[in-house]
């Protein structure tokens, strides 16, 4: 061959070498990848997208389902809260306390009309009702309604009453809680007390239906001891 001569090449086998039909050059095979990669992370972000909202929706159902219960439970709370305030109540008046409304004027004026009154119903477990205590008591004659009065002698003494003055067992009694226009000026002869019983009888002595009525009454059928009115306001203190 001579410098400068040309070797014809055969047209079918100008340009590159060709590879196995197998195999595929990165421009060719990258387009298939790439359109399956595309589309696994589209799904990944439709997927991302989805959940929040899927999670977001079972939280509020969750929170609706509860909404009711929770509403029972308080509902359930606040009805056991009233039932034992009321037990509470209940038991405080049958064995510590119970409130009265005295609905006359036979105890003027310590206790006014339609006073509301609290008797103590323990002092009475631990010591005999004594002379100048305000009573609560069943009434002898009217089916054991109960009445409020003044103990002026208690079993074993002798009362009697001249002029409206109060003697016991011969002495004069002061009875500085009394009116002196509610006094009176009745006489009662002289009168034992039978041993378990009170004399009763109102502050307000002209207007009072007590003792000198219905009798001495029985230690039994105290029922507690009156120790203050709470209403009025106005007429709020400590009974003496």
């Amino acid at each position: 061959m001579y410098r400068g001569e040309l070797v014809s090449v055969p047209e079918d086998t100008r340009g590159s070498t060709s590879l196995p039909e197998s195999e595929e050059t990165p421009g060719r095979g990258g387009s298939g990848a790439g359109a399956d990669g595309a589309s696994r992370r589209a799904a990944a972000v439709n997927e991302n997208r989805v959940a929040p909202e899927t999670a977001g929706g079972a939280v509020r159902a969750a929170k609706t389902d509860s909404r009711p219960r929770a509403l029972w439970r308080r509902v359930g709370e606040a009805v056991l809260m009233v039932a034992v305030a009321f037990g509470l109540a209940m038991l405080v008046q049958a064995f510590v306390v119970k409130p009265y409304v005295v609905p006359t004027g036979s105890m003027i004026p310590t206790i006014q009309l339609n006073d509301r009154v609290l008797s103590d119903r323990i002092t009475f477990h631990f010591r005999e009702p004594r002379v100048g205590d305000i009573v609560v008591f069943r009434n002898p004659m009217s089916g054991g309604v109960p009445l409020v009065k003044r103990v002026v002698a208690v079993g074993g003494q002798v009362l009697e009453i001249r002029n409206g003055y109060l003697y016991l067992d011969g002495v004069r009694q002061e009875e500085p809680y009394l009116a002196p226009e509610r006094r009176g000026t009745y006489n009662w002869p002289e009168y034992r007390v039978p041993e378990g019983a009170l004399w009763m009888m109102g502050d307000n002595r002209v207007e009072s239906g007590d003792s000198r009525i219905f009798g001495p009454v029985p230690v039994s059928d105290v029922l507690g001891r009156a120790f203050l009115v709470y209403w009025p306001p106005a007429h709020m203190g400590r009974l003496r």
